[in-house]
């Protein structure tokens, strides 16, 4: 399966289908994050729970749809050809983050950090799986997919759902107070996300297989918040995953540049 045969298929109507699913789906999300999560999580970990199950209502609206339309899990990316060659992708590059947000801070700051309890750790990486597994479905299988009905350039079609994947971050970051309102920290925080789809998509577009994006979604959020516990009084894990996700930018980058030249080689 080519990604660029399978983007040809899609017209308007598939993109304005995508798009009108994303705003429902992202309110959808908002609602759950910014009232019931609210109002009704006494705990950390029932907090988790809802997201965890809002994930998975996600998820399955998006395969509603694609059913629906007769258009299969394939078209998004979820099936069985060369699974094994996209799960050997998503592990060539999460050395990335694995050594910048776990073993440096090890080695750098010594009795300052150390490791969480195993448990918490493996409850945490499930977590995060589920939280990777929807915004995958949804922005990088399905409406990075479709979007091409009305954008037939990639770099506009990429451009344009990296800033809608931006967006409900962005607007996340700030209800919890994690991302500040002055222009700089609002445009590096943007910068950071609209370059993090791009890469997703270039490993995405590989095999045309989410398993890769997942692997790297997954383990790229969960090293840098769920492995270490910081004993300092700065916390530092956000500069370090901030350092993590642009060399893991500049390296996938990297990667499917040199693929490119090489594949032009063969053709030329």
């Amino acid at each position: 399966m080519d990604y660029k045969q399978e983007v040809a298929k899609y017209g308007k109507k598939d993109a304005v289908i995508a798009l009108c699913a994303y705003v429902l789906i992202i309110a959808f999300v908002l609602v759950v994050e910014h009232f019931i999560i609210e109002q009704f999580a006494e705990t950390a970990r029932q907090a988790q729970i809802i997201r965890v199950l809002r994930s998975v209502v996600a998820a399955v609206a998006v395969f509603v749809i694609v059913i629906l339309r007769k258009q299969g899990l394939r078209s998004i990316g979820i099936h069985k050809e060369k699974i094994g060659s996209a799960i050997r992708l998503g592990l060539l590059f999460i050395p990335i983050p694995l050594i910048i947000n776990v073993v440096l801070p090890l080695v750098m700051y010594g009795n300052g950090v150390e490791f969480r309890p195993f448990v918490p750790i493996a409850y945490m990486l499930a977590t995060f799986f589920f939280y990777a597994v929807w915004e995958d479905i949804l922005f990088v299988g399905f409406l990075q997919t479709r979007i091409y009905g009305l954008f037939k350039t990639d770099k506009v079609a990429i451009s344009v759902v990296a800033v809608l994947f931006s967006l409900p971050h962005i607007t996340a970051g700030l209800a919890t107070g994690g991302l500040g309102l002055d222009v700089s920290s609002l445009l590096m925080y943007l910068v950071g996300l609209f370059f993090m789809h791009q890469m997703f998509v270039l490993l995405f577009r590989r095999h045309f297989s989410l398993f890769t994006v997942v692997i790297v979604h997954t383990i790229t959020n969960w090293s840098y918040t769920s492995v270490l516990r910081w004993l300092q009084e700065n916390d530092y894990s956000v500069f370090w995953s901030a350092i993590a996700g642009l060399v893991l930018i500049i390296a996938v980058n990297i990667w499917d540049w040199r693929l490119s030249c090489r594949n032009a080689k063969v053709t030329g």
